[in-house]
């Protein structure tokens, strides 16, 4: 019995031995990484330039595959705008006017809650506003376009002296007032479900 035992353990120690293969292998590993740990030491500089270039060539491929940065909040409508512009022969007048519609909302809405707060601002605002007026106007029929023609006139004469001059509490007060009315005439009378019929058709 103690012989059988005492071949069964030697040979379980033979068959947890490394294979030499395996044993060549750790060995080529440990040198290669003994030799790369000697090149840092010795020329640090070069290892950490190729070291940013990994990381750099890894930062490229992220971005190839799709992970952009986040677009900050002032970017956001210009960003609709230029790429429903680029694409503006591919898309349908219906689609375009519905997107302008709802950025003129979002646009004049703001307008009318922070105008006074940011004087830069209250003017990049009331160009969005008018632009994306302008685009709804462009999907019209003649008709309704000549109609809708008074609207925009009417936003450019209210909002004229922001170029010019920063408005007091009242007359901020009177101006939001002004631009409410404004905004809620266009929604009852330009909104897309009444101007479905009125939207140039697809050529």
């Amino acid at each position: 019995m103690r012989v059988r035992r005492f071949k069964f353990f030697s040979a379980s120690l033979r068959a947890r031995r490394p294979v030499p293969s395996e044993v060549e292998g750790r060995r080529a590993w440990q040198s290669h990484l003994k030799r790369l740990l000697r090149f840092a030491r010795n020329d640090g500089m070069v290892f950490c330039l190729i070291l940013f270039s990994i990381i750099a060539f890894s930062g490229c491929a992220t971005l190839k595959k799709g992970r952009l940065p986040k677009l900050i909040r002032g970017q956001k409508t210009k960003d609709i705008e230029e790429t429903e512009e680029t694409a503006k022969g591919m898309i349908s007048c219906h689609r375009i006017y519905r997107n302008a519609y709802i950025l003129w909302q979002a646009c004049q809405e703001e307008l009318i809650k922070k105008l006074g707060s940011n004087k830069k601002k209250d003017i990049l605002l009331r160009e969005r506003v008018i632009q994306n007026l302008e685009r709804m106007q462009s999907c019209l029929l003649r008709e309704k376009r000549d109609l809708f023609k008074g609207q925009i006139e009417r936003f450019k004469e209210l909002t004229e002296d922001l170029n010019t001059r920063r408005l007091n509490i009242s007359q901020s007060r009177r101006l939001k007032r002004e631009l409410y009315n404004q905004k809620r005439q266009i929604q009852r009378e330009f909104s897309y479900k009444k101007m479905g019929g009125w939207i140039k058709p697809d050529k």
